[in-house]
């Protein structure tokens, strides 16, 4: 059983909570910028897929990150995953660095096309039924992306970055039974194709049998 987390923004307390029954877990990316709590955490049993709202410059210092994207055994499940999203609000957080505050944007946010090539030809070999990720395939994102939030920072729902091309990529070459990914902080469920896929608010988490059985908590966790 794994136990995947969504995004944890800096809330180490919460996320530890989150991990201390868990025997497995996979936390899909914006686990924060401050990762030193990471000290007393077991990466042989807990890992951590980068997002866009991660520190690009220290994660080299701790085991418990994937790479860019690839194939992963943990207790006894196997995914594919792959990290990264685009940041809608990248200019706004430039301003705030340009104004005194620590660094908030990594340019490494989003794979680069050569590594997405080798990404895609991976995956369309492999032809995974378990996939994790920070982002989601542009078919998902209208089901999703708040739209709200979306127009705070001057983008509509039509808008597509690298990361949600290829992984619609992806997804067009092979369809998995199960898609879990985090970065739009809303809690969905829903089928499309062949494929079930899970997205969930920041700090929420679904446990993974090995049959890909979804197992949630009984109640929502109230942060």
């Amino acid at each position: 059983m794994i136990r995947v987390i969504s995004d944890v923004h800096g809330k180490s307390e919460d996320y530890l909570r989150i991990i201390a029954d868990s025997e497995y877990s996979v936390q899909v990316g914006d686990m924060g910028f401050d990762y030193s709590y990471l000290d007393n955490v077991d990466y042989q049993k807990n890992l951590i897929l980068l997002g866009n709202h991660d520190n690009y410059d220290t994660k080299v210092h701790y085991n418990h990150f994937l790479g860019d994207y690839g194939y992963q055994v943990l207790g006894g499940l196997t995914f594919f995953h792959m990290r990264g999203a685009f940041s809608i609000d990248r200019v706004d957080r430039l301003c705030r660095e340009a104004s005194g505050d620590p660094k908030q944007w990594w340019h490494e946010e989003e794979i680069t096309p050569l590594e997405g090539k080798k990404c895609l030809e991976m995956y369309a070999d492999i032809k995974p039924d378990f996939m994790l990720t920070h982002a989601a395939p542009r078919i998902l994102i209208p089901r999703i992306a708040t739209k709200g939030a979306m127009e705070k920072f001057g983008y509509t729902e039509d808008y597509n970055s690298f990361t949600s091309i290829l992984l619609q990529s992806m997804w067009a070459l092979h369809e998995p039974k199960l898609w879990i990914c985090g970065h739009f902080h809303k809690d969905h469920d829903s089928t499309i194709g062949d494929t079930r896929f899970i997205c969930q608010r920041e700090l929420g988490y679904v446990d993974v049998d090995k049959d890909l059985g979804l197992h949630f908590p009984l109640k929502p966790e109230i942060i």
